[in-house]
């Protein structure tokens, strides 16, 4: 399964439901009795698979959530809070390429080096996939979320 999805993509649903309809032929085979009983199988099978579906698109939900809170605590809204060390005139995102002293994106500025600034939209896409800075190997650490009090 891709941890970077929260649903069952279509080769993903063929291996797991492909050989289905094979299997309910062969319980027939077995007879009536039988195939009721083993035909209860396949149909836990099918629940087992769509449960794990559903945990992981919820795990996938959250996730990105966490995300999207650790990046807001990480914006720049202006390019011009970017230190003066970081010539903004040629820096790039790493990501897309594009230009950062465009006033109308969005910024985010890591924590593991000044430099390392990237439009918001990129970097949130990255961090879905690796928990690392684009640039360097520096791992960035996502606070976990707080516990509902209920």
């Amino acid at each position: 399964m891709n941890p970077t999805r929260d649903r069952l993509d279509e080769e993903e649903q063929a291996q797991y439901y492909c050989h289905l309809p094979a299997i309910n032929e062969a319980f027939k085979r077995l007879g009536e009795a039988n195939f009721e009983r083993l035909s209860h199988i396949a149909f836990e099978w099918m629940r087992l698979i769509s449960d794990l579906e559903g945990i992981r698109a919820a795990a996938f939900y959250r996730s990105s959530l966490q995300i999207r809170l650790f990046l807001a605590t990480l914006s720049i809204t202006d390019p011009a809070e970017i230190s003066v060390a970081a010539d903004l005139d040629y820096m790039q995102c790493a990501f897309c390429s594009e230009n950062l002293s465009l006033a109308e994106l969005a910024l985010i500025r890591l924590p593991c080096h000044p430099d390392h600034v990237f439009c918001r939209a990129c970097i949130q896409s990255w961090l879905k996939q690796s928990l690392s800075c684009l640039i360097c190997p520096a791992e960035i650490e996502i606070p976990p979320m707080a516990e509902p009090s209920f």
